[in-house]
C-alpha cells in the first residue's frame, strides 16, 4: 500500500462547491423575484405618472378653456338682448383678459347706442304725434277747392 497525504482542502472542496452552487441557486431565485418586484414597481410608477400627466393635461386644458367658455356664455347673453352683462376679467389669463375687456367695452357701447336709439325713437314719436295733432286741427289748405280730392 502506498499512501500519501491528501490536502484537507481537496476533501472539503466538493462539499464547499455544493454549498456555493446551492447559494447561487437561491440567489438566482431571489434575483427573479427581485426582477418581478422591480417590473411591478416600474409598471405602477409608470401608470401613476401617466395618469397624473393626463390629469394635469385635463386641468391645464380646463384652465385654458374656462375663460373662452365664459366669453361664449357672455355672447349668448348679449345675443339675447342683455347688454348689461359683463365678463369678469382675470388678469392672469393674458390675451383672453384683453379680449374680455374689449368684450365688456363693446357691450357698454352697444347698451349706450341702444339707449340712444330708444331715446331718439321716443323723441321722433313725440314729434310725429305733435305734428299729427297740429295737422288734425288744420281745416284745410288755403286756396284749395273744397270739392277737389286731397293729396295723400
Amino acid at each position: 500500500y502506498v499512501t500519501r497525504p491528501i490536502d484537507p482542502f481537496a476533501l472539503e472542496f466538493p462539499k464547499e462547491t455544493q454549498k456555493l452552487i446551492n447559494n447561487y441557486d437561491s440567489f438566482d431565485a431571489f434575483r427573479s423575484a427581485l426582477q418581478r418586484a422591480f417590473v411591478l414597481m416600474y409598471a405602477l410608477l409608470t401608470t401613476i405618472m401617466l395618469l397624473s400627466s393626463i390629469w394635469f393635461g385635463f386641468d391645464f386644458a380646463d384652465r385654458l378653456v374656462t375663460p373662452i367658455r365664459t366669453l361664449i356664455d357672455a355672447t349668448d347673453q348679449v345675443s339675447a338682448g342683455n347688454f348689461d352683462f359683463q365678463v369678469k376679467v382675470d388678469r392672469s389669463h393674458g390675451e383672453i383678459a384683453r379680449l374680455a375687456d374689449t368684450f365688456n367695452n363693446m357691450t357698454l357701447e352697444l347698451d349706450q347706442q341702444q339707449r340712444s336709439l330708444i331715446e331718439a325713437n321716443r323723441i321722433h314719436d313725440e314729434r310725429r304725434e305733435f305734428t299729427e295733432a297740429v295737422l288734425a286741427g288744420v281745416p284745410g289748405r288755403v286756396g284749395q277747392d273744397p270739392g277737389a280730392p286731397r293729396a295723400a
